[in-house]
């Protein structure tokens, strides 16, 4: 178990569970895959076999639910390194792509 200190969780909204495959792109550097494991519409846990340093902008690109579009890229940060994956926030508030996703996913969890 890891112990996350109250003061450090600075979500806006509930996190919704998911388990969305993803790219992250950092400075022009090759994509990598990951996997986003909760979002919220201030940021999200990213699971990645890639080491991203902390405080490095990064964009991620999320396949669209919708037919209008195929993918969106969000620009984030690496805000925490958590032992179970690497927490990022929205450099954006509330992103459209994130906006559907919690509107279409029914696992809600408590913080």
């Amino acid at each position: 178990m890891v112990h996350v200190p109250i003061g450090s969780e600075h979500r806006w909204g509930e996190r919704v569970r998911v388990d969305l495959p993803v790219n992250v792109l950092e400075d022009g550097r090759a994509p990598v895959d990951g996997c986003l494991k909760n979002i919220s519409l201030s940021g999200a846990l990213l699971k990645s076999s890639h080491d991203f340093p902390l405080h490095a902008l990064i964009e991620v690109r999320i396949e669209r639910l919708s037919s209008t579009a195929d993918s969106s890229v969000v620009k984030a940060r690496v805000s925490r390194k958590p032992v179970q994956g690497i927490g990022i926030e929205w450099c954006e508030f509330a992103p459209v792509v994130v906006k559907e996703l919690l509107r279409r996913s029914p696992a809600r969890y408590p913080l």
